[in-house]
């Protein structure tokens, strides 16, 4: 058993460096827009550069760090605003941000909810590109790479085992944001304006 989980490490290692690679190599991750470089703006002025980028659409975050690791809390939001949004700021945040963090919390009123690594969460910012046609990956697929490596805070896995399978993975997905992630973070003091 233990030799079987070495294994699975091991690949997963390879996976993620072959991911990172073909990243930085694909242009379809590139954006023309400058104020969407990757890894471009310091911890120090992301809740600035988020709160006012209009594809925030109006949700208010506060974004701070202690250490080596960044936290995420939601502050309000417009009733308006649909759930998909609050990953979109994640993914704007995780794209945006220097990476001068180990990990990227989820967190509401200093309490941490749910965890990912940054070098995970930087990978899939890497990838989300928006606003612009034909650039990016797909959300979805990111959606899912999201809840893959979420944690809890005592660092078990957040979201039950994916089984491989495209659409019950997509499904499982859609209903963790909307059942688990999406109540607890977002949803749990969040003021709806």
């Amino acid at each position: 058993m233990r030799a079987l989980m070495w294994i699975y490490a091991a690949c997963f290692t390879l996976a993620t460096a072959t991911l990172a690679f073909a990243q930085d190599a694909d242009p379809r991750f590139d954006s023309a827009d400058p104020a969407k470089a990757p890894l471009s703006v310091p911890l120090d002025r992301l809740e600035q550069r988020i709160n006012d980028d209009p594809a925030a659409d109006g949700i208010r975050m506060s974004i701070t760090t202690e250490g080596r690791i960044l936290r995420l809390d939601i502050l309000s939001m417009p009733g308006t605003t649909s759930m998909a949004a609050t990953e979109r700021v994640i993914f704007m945040t995780a794209r945006v941000a220097q990476a001068d963090y180990d990990e990227m919390r989820f967190s509401d009123q200093g309490v941490d909810l749910f965890i990912i690594d940054g070098e995970t969460i930087r990978a899939i910012g890497r990838q989300f590109v928006w606003g612009e046609e034909g650039k990016g990956q797909n959300p979805i697929h990111l959606m899912r790479l999201f809840v893959d490596g979420l944690k809890q805070p005592d660092g078990s896995r957040a979201a039950p085992p994916f089984n491989g399978s495209l659409l019950g993975d997509t499904n499982a997905t859609m209903q963790f944001l909307t059942k688990v992630f999406a109540p607890a973070w977002v949803l749990r003091n969040t003021t709806v304006q």
